[in-house]
């Protein structure tokens, strides 16, 4: 359900022309739709994901506690934070290249997403460059990023050109509508069997929005 109500907000955000802003959720729907299969293929992983949930109550207690002055936190909650963490901590440690010395791993899986998507679907992993990567120059800030999204034309930057935002939303509509298919495959195969119609019916959906365009003569 997460992924789809992020499709549909991919979906409003094309609509109105803004394809730079869908094209940064693309990044976050494509790594939800590769986490949900990985899963669905790898159930005993589930309870590693769940138990990340610590990790990130302490990162962001560490944080508050940092700059302010108060959390809005009881000395209890506090407490059951601290003691979560350190009951799973563990689990969730690497070591450093450079001494050796154990840290805290950034994720829930030391698995790159890339790989999870090529352990799941290698139609998957094929999306990786323009569904993921691309749209993380556009997260982040980079020059990159931000040319992707400027407009120059008489030696002027112009932002933002309405036509290259239409471009970039009818592309990345597309490639939401692939990894919507995907995940369908994912949920019928290994959480709801049975589903097979509603496949075919997106599957047809797809070609019928997205229609191959003959090749010129």
């Amino acid at each position: 359900m997460a992924c789809l109500k992020e499709f549909e907000e991919i979906v409003l955000l094309c609509g109105n022309s803004y394809g730079s802003g869908a094209t940064k959720l693309l990044r976050t729907f494509f790594e939800r739709v590769t986490t949900v299969a990985y899963l669905g293929k790898h159930p005993e992983k589930v309870q590693q994901f769940i138990d990340y949930t610590p990790v990130h109550w302490y990162k962001l207690l560490t944080e508050a506690e940092k700059k302010h002055d108060a959390v809005g936190l009881s000395e209890e909650e506090l407490a059951k934070i601290k003691a979560d963490f350190e009951t799973v901590k563990e689990k969730y440690q690497d070591a450093c290249r450079k001494c050796g010395l154990p840290h805290g791993q950034g994720s829930w899986t030391k698995k790159p997403v890339p790989e999870m998507a090529e352990d799941v679907d290698k139609k998957l992993r094929l999306l990786y460059f323009n569904a993921f990567l691309k749209p993380t120059f556009l997260i982040h800030a980079t020059y990159f990023g931000v040319m992707m999204v400027a407009g120059i034309s008489d030696g002027k930057v112009h932002f933002f050109k309405p036509e290259n935002e239409r471009e970039m939303a009818a592309d990345t509509l597309t490639k939401a509508h692939l990894l919507l298919i995907i995940m369908a495959i994912a949920v019928n195969k290994y959480f709801a069997p049975g589903s097979e119609d509603l496949i075919e019916r997106l599957g047809s959906s797809y070609n019928d929005a997205w229609p191959v365009k003959p090749k010129e003569q």
